[in-house]
């Protein structure tokens, strides 16, 4: 059972539950593989979907806020500011590693967000993220006064390298991690490195993409949810 998990987790074989946040995870195995790779693309058929962006600026020690600029200074939190379609969009995230030593490179449960500054911005986002997944979005709802959402997300590993072909290893600068947004049904790997200022949204199983394209639209176009974690 604990070997199934690290297979969940780690290469993305299969669907997985969304995590709490609060708690190390419970099961994972103690003789973890000292350099796994990550996310591995499925059926070995290249590079999956994705979407690229750019950061412009990045934050250390912030804590959340809910209204924008989303973030201050005083915290465990590293957030981002980027773009992706011409649209903008704030990142922030925050895992406690595991205390167990044979876990090591694996960076633990945690919380993130994503907001954006105008429902426009959360337009152009969700768009971008339509067309690089191949999916369609959902019509526009009415527009609420909140464009960001709080979940919970997994960091697989910290200081990794990306391969061209998909898929993380080795040493490197980025950070590679899964997010599970609308409570958990909807899983997307979202890869960053803040030393080369840019990173990825990349498919974790096509049958996620829809969901995940749906809620950034609710959540950033049309401000739907509120900032109260999934």
């Amino acid at each position: 059972m604990r070997k199934i998990l690290v297979c969940l987790l780690v290469a993305g074989c299969a669907k997985s539950e969304a995590p709490s946040p609060s708690r190390a995870p419970a099961a994972i195995a103690k003789s973890a593989p000292a350099a796994p790779t990550l996310q591995v693309p499925i059926g070995g058929g290249g590079e999956p979907p994705s979407l690229p962006f750019t950061i412009s600026k990045v934050y250390e020690k912030q804590k959340p806020l809910d209204k924008a600029p989303w973030h201050e200074a005083g915290g465990e939190w590293t957030f981002f500011d980027a773009e992706a379609g011409g649209g903008h969009f704030t990142v922030g995230s925050f895992a406690r590693a595991p205390k167990d030593p044979s876990l090591a490179g694996f960076g633990g449960f945690g919380e993130a967000m994503i907001a954006v500054p105008s429902p426009d911005d959360g337009a152009r986002v969700a768009a971008a993220f339509a067309r690089g997944f191949h999916v369609t979005l959902p019509a526009p709802g009415a527009r609420g006064p909140v464009n960001a959402l709080r979940f919970s997300t997994a960091v697989l590993g910290n200081n990794v390298a990306r391969s061209a072909e998909g898929g993380f290893g080795g040493a490197g600068s980025w950070t590679a991690c899964k997010w599970f947004l609308d409570g958990g049904n909807a899983e997307v790997f979202f890869n960053f490195s803040a030393a080369d200022l840019r990173g990825e949204f990349s498919e974790k199983d096509a049958d996620y993409d829809k969901s995940v394209a749906a809620a950034l639209a609710h959540g950033l176009r049309d401000g739907a949810p509120s900032l109260k974690k999934n």
